[in-house]
């Protein structure tokens, strides 16, 4: 297959960034192959930058190309005598996604690469604690009874973690391990892998976090790092400013503050209780209770703004200074505010230790000491401007009063009035990003298949991102249907604005007919996203009722199993199975879902799973929500003060209240596309149905990709003829054809690896040449008593993968990667004016071979890319090409070893 340029573009701009010490927005649609090419482009780079720290700056250095190459492409500032100035400590790569699963799996891609870091997962007590009793306890309480154990010596699995690893560090450095493996490695070696993952950390060279630890200064803390010189990588970038916000952000709702309070009264008792062993009391308690009081007191005494809209609940905004002169007023400063965290931590230490409260309850205190560091954070008085208080009706408190209280919560609300929420919420996401850029880290590179709109993304953040990439996907345009619809069946104007929508039965039907046309052409599965969930309701009610015709959920039936998105979490997993077993079953189902619901972001419906996406409007956040007004009131604000030759962003230019609305919409339409086509060999239509997509203004919101196959429909029937004659050619069309057959070829050509256990990745093979490799480890040398099941060098494969881990989507585009590598490290080739059999090898072929036609015949053509890529990295290739190769297993066997010598000395 041809190789990407998409994805040398993508290693080219990574490398740029890390030479020039840049930070970085980089967008690629998903199945681009962009996690292995991210790892691929980081690794290559640090090791040139290990190469050139032994190869320090001197005359012969000076006159020596290459290696002055080398010292260029790791990004050595020179000094004021021309030298380079060589950091003393190398580079830490902190990789940071948003949950621990996505992170899971970049480190399951890692360990197809051939590199082989030393690396450190960091994964929470729920999910890599094995002790039999402190393992059955979930949240707070779990962290509890583990410090708990910790600090009383009595965790036999803690005590053996710093003998274990001083033990084994040279096996722990070598080997790729992630959660799974570690619980694995734990359970087998009786020891802790929540402390052992922790530990590593000091030896890591590349250490995988989830966001959180980055963000939240306290989680920060935690991390034994040096951060001067490191890169640090935010993966799945799209959402970071909202959960940068929420980081600095708080809500004390009526409940919580009653909950509070009833904990509070609760330590109160047990200091009573005989055995009491408390760290606190009863005059300190009672003194934390009289600050809630009087908190409560003073919301209260608010006189909230009534809206005269029953949508928007009344309520009063302040500057961020008032919260200070209410707390003030209650007892809590700046100048005792650790003492009262300390004291609502004992508070939630007495409580864990109480069997009957800790076996069923979590804490409401730790939210509230949570509040409280956010509200003083260190040097924060100057950054209150950024900030505002706003209390307002919490219409749900009533309904809660009549609620049985839940088994998370210490108390129920007595009866009364309506109650008022206190809340403060920070509008500049940049805040967080500053204060990672004040660690003099070296590089912050964010990426994301949908960062799109690019500027105004970049403006939210307040940060400076010279190197910038919006790539193209990997597809055809014969892959991929994109229609924008003006009008329903019956003429209807398609557009879901609140003025043209709300109650407008005819609007409503005619999307419901649209979307029974496009069940009936789109093969296998479709995903439909409405607006929001009271949008998606109101059209599933009336699509039940026959309005002449049929009802439309009927008419959709004859041809989808019908599923719908639920608003209660706890059973959206059942959507999703209902979901997969009408696959399985060759129901071809719909799914009816919401824009910035869990089905529209970070799920994957490739192939058969999402042949199409309607999208029936532009899903901007509401008005009516106090915290979007005030968001937009306070960009506007900044536009203002910067008009007015005045600047509250240190210079940067602000972003405009307008252009984040927008923006708000954008990348939920964006992300909810990126659902489907998810690698070079799928295909699907996308629907976008609201007229307001014809738009110029708007098609330019879009993912750059997207953009250069919109078509605007005037019709309806135009549109379902278009969309009618798409699948009827994509599924003969070349693109789609040579899938199977490449698969057949290439399931010939190699073995294929199961998934291997833990106990196959420590195993002991001693009998093996191969067992000597780079990366592999044996269960001896951790005293692991376990049998071997290391594979053959026959079943080491060109590009091994774990067949039950890694969906066909991640084997093409790691299959892409290599192509592309392949052929550069073909066109950059000095031995001869043809490419080289045994570079090759490198690759992992086992034998000399006869290169293949279509390569050669490539060959010509690949230079010129090669050419352009070389500008940024070919130092790097030069030092050593093998630095992008893959490897099987973890390392390469005795005869990909000697090739890649060879190809070293050429």
């Amino acid at each position: 297959s041809a190789p990407y340029d998409v994805q040398l573009l993508y290693m080219e701009k990574v490398i740029q960034a890390l030479q020039d010490r840049h930070n970085a927005l980089l967008e690629s649609p998903t199945g681009t192959g962009k996690t292995l090419c991210l790892l691929c482009a980081t690794l290559a780079w640090r090791k040139t930058v290990v190469a050139s720290q032994q190869i320090p700056y001197s005359a012969s250095v000076a006159n020596n190309e290459m290696l002055m190459g080398l010292h260029k492409a790791a990004g050595s500032q020179l000094d004021v005598h021309g030298g380079f100035n060589v950091p003393v400590s190398l580079p830490r790569i902190i990789y940071s996604s948003r949950t621990h699963s996505q992170l899971t799996q970049v480190v399951r891609e890692l360990k197809n690469t051939s590199y082989r870091p030393a690396i450190s997962i960091l994964g929470s007590r729920e999910q890599m604690c094995i002790h039999p009793d402190v393992s059955k306890a979930k949240g707070a309480v779990q962290n509890a009874l583990c410090k708990s154990l910790v600090n009383g010596q009595q965790c036999g699995y803690h005590t053996k973690v710093r003998t274990f690893k001083s033990e084994h560090s040279d096996t722990l450095k070598k080997t790729i391990l992630d959660i799974e493996d570690l619980v694995q490695l734990g359970k087998d070696s009786k020891v802790c892998p929540f402390y052992l993952s922790r530990d590593m950390q000091a030896d890591a060279d590349v250490i995988f976090v989830p966001y959180n630890y980055l963000i939240d200064p306290t989680f920060r803390k935690t991390l034994k790092i040096d951060w001067r010189n490191s890169v640090i990588i935010l993966d799945e970038a799209h959402n970071i400013e909202s959960i940068a916000e929420g980081a600095s952000s708080f809500d004390l709702t009526p409940q919580d503050r009653q909950n509070m309070k009833h904990e509070l009264s609760t330590c109160l008792n047990l200091t009573e209780q005989p055995g009491y062993s408390g760290k606190r009391d009863q005059e300190e308690i009672l003194k934390a209770i009289e600050i809630l009081q009087n908190l409560e007191t003073q919301i209260n005494n608010v006189a909230l703004t009534q809206t005269g809209n029953a949508d928007m609940p009344a309520g009063k905004t302040y500057e961020a200074e008032k919260i200070f002169e209410m707390l003030s007023n209650c007892g809590l400063t700046r100048d005792n505010k650790s003492e009262v965290c300390q004291l609502l931590d004992d508070c939630v230490e007495v409580l864990l230790g109480d069997v009957e409260t800790a076996q069923r309850r979590q804490t409401a205190l730790e939210d509230l000491s949570r509040a409280i560091r956010v509200l003083f954070k260190e040097d924060g008085s100057h950054l209150s401007r950024y900030y505002r208080m706003h209390i307002h009706e919490d219409p749900t408190s009533l309904q809660n009063q009549n609620k049985k209280k839940k088994s998370n919560s210490f108390a129920d609300l007595p009866p009364g009035k309506t109650g008022r929420i206190l809340s403060y919420w920070c509008f500049n996401p940049g805040l967080a990003m500053q204060e990672l850029q004040h660690l003099e880290v070296r590089s912050i590179l964010l990426t994301s298949g949908t960062l799109s709109p690019m500027d105004s993304f970049a403006m939210e953040l307040k940060t400076p991102f010279p190197v910038r990439l919006e790539n193209r996907h990997v597809i055809s345009a014969q892959q991929v249907f994109v229609g924008v619809l003006r009008k329903g069946p019956s003429g209807q104007e398609l557009n879901s604005t609140y003025s043209k929508s709300h109650g407008n039965d005819n609007y409503r039907l005619d999307m419901g007919n649209a979307i029974v046309n496009f069940c009936r052409v789109i093969p296998d599965g479709v995903l439909v996203f409405f607006q929001s969930y009271s949008a998606m309701k109101s059209c599933m009610d009336l699509w039940k009722v026959d309005a002449g015709g049929g009802p439309v959920l009927e008419r959709i039936a004859k041809y989808k199993s019908i599923v719908e998105e639920p608003r209660i979490a706890s059973q959206f997993t059942t959507c999703l199975e209902t979901y997969k077993a009408a696959l399985a079953a060759e129901k071809k189902p719909v799914l009816f879902a919401v824009l910035r619901g869990k089905v529209s972001e970070g799920l994957d419906f490739a192939d058969h799973a999402g042949r199409g996406v309607v999208i029936t409007g532009i899903p901007f956040p509401s008005l009516h929500d106090p915290k979007v007004r005030l968001k937009r009131k306070y960009l506007d604000d900044a536009v203002a003060a910067m008009r007015n030759g005045y600047s509250m962003e240190d210079g940067i230019q602000p972003l405009g209240g307008g252009q984040w609305y927008q923006q708000q919409a954008s990348r939920a339409v964006n992300q909810a596309i990126g659902r489907v086509i998810r690698h070079r060999y799928d295909y699907g239509a996308i629907l976008l149905c609201d007229e307001r997509f014809a738009s110029s203004s708007q098609v330019q919101q879009l993912s750059l990709w997207l953009r250069p196959h919109v078509r605007t429909f005037d019709t309806f029937g135009q549109a379902l003829l278009g969309l009618t004659n798409f699948f009827k050619v994509v599924v003969q069309s070349s693109c789609v054809l040579s899938r199977p057959k490449q698969l057949a070829e290439r399931a010939a050509a190699k073995e294929m690896t199961s998934a291997a256990s833990v106990s196959a990745l420590f195993a002991n093979a001693g009998a093996e040449d191969e067992s000597n490799m780079a990366g592999r480890s044996s269960g001896s040398a951790f005293g692991v008593n376990t049998r071997s099941t290391a594979p053959s060098s026959r079943a080491r494969v060109e590009v091994a993968y774990e067949e039950e881990a890694v969906n066909e989507s991640e084997y093409y585009a790691r299959q892409a990667v290599l192509d592309s590598i392949q052929e550069r490290v073909i066109a950059n080739s000095t031995h001869s004016s043809a490419p080289s059999k045994s570079l090759l090898n490198i690759f992992g072929k086992k034998q000399p071979m006869e290169v293949e036609p279509s390569l050669m015949d490539r060959y010509e053509e690949s230079k010129t890319a090669a050419g352009r890529y070389a500008a940024r990295v070919n130092a790097i290739s030069s030092a050593k090409f093998s630095s992008f190769g893959f490897a099987s297993n973890g390392g390469r066997d005795a005869s990909t070893n000697r090739h890649t010598n060879n190809t070293n000395n050429t």
